[in-house]
């Protein structure tokens, strides 16, 4: 499940909910220094996690990915629930930044109408995911240390939902031995996000999932 932390501006001009980026978390440096910014600027701030990066595993094998906006919008919804709930503000950066950007273009009107959206802003988006991710995979520094940093991160998620969860009907859907394998982003994607999510492959997957469409 995700999750949401906290924090509080002495006198609100309404509330900033955050969305990070891939592996990162509400713990995070850049979650907390953007935070602390919107927090000087007078904003409330909730920082919402993505499933399983909160520090406390998923109750699931299936996870997040680049346009998966359900959390993001039941998490707007309770917000709208409460009684005369403030203006809502969305920011975020790299995946996050996606993931909020689909979440618009999929409400359309009723981000203000009915979830009290006010405004947005956002950094590092990838727009073309295909490119983007082909750019971090592309031989140098990003392939030598940023590739796999991420591969690792995301490996280990998932092998740990594997071992909690063998008998899960997704577990099925993982190809164990093409995950253990992968060397690339885009090879855990093949393994893992497009089987989970219904995507072809990986391909298909960043081509549904871009913000540009």
């Amino acid at each position: 499940s995700s999750s949401s932390r906290c924090l509080d501006s002495p006198s609100s001009e309404g509330l900033v909910v955050l969305v990070h980026g891939l592996q990162a978390s509400s713990n995070s440096t850049s979650s907390i220094d953007m935070a602390k910014a919107h927090c000087n600027q007078g904003f409330d701030v909730a920082c919402i996690n993505f499933r399983g990066c909160s520090g406390v595993p998923n109750d699931r094998i299936p996870a997040y990915h680049m346009g998966f906006t359900d959390d993001l919008i039941h998490f707007l919804e309770l917000l709208n629930s409460q009684d005369d709930p403030p203006p809502i503000f969305l920011s975020a950066f790299s995946l996050g930044a996606n993931v909020v950007l689909n979440c618009l273009g999929e409400l359309g009107e009723r981000a203000h109408s009915e979830l009290n959206i006010h405004g947005a802003a956002v950094c590092c988006v990838p727009i073309r995911n295909e490119r983007n991710v082909n750019f971090m995979q592309a031989p140098g520094f990003n392939r030598a240390v940023y590739n796999p940093f991420l591969l690792e991160s995301l490996r280990d998620a998932y092998l740990k939902q594997l071992d909690r969860f063998p008998d899960a009907p997704e577990a099925s859907m993982i190809d164990r031995e093409q995950l253990e394998a992968a060397e690339l982003v885009s090879d855990f994607d093949d393994a893992v996000v497009a089987p989970l999510f219904g995507y072809k492959d990986s391909v298909d997957y960043y081509r549904k999932t871009s913000c540009l469409n």
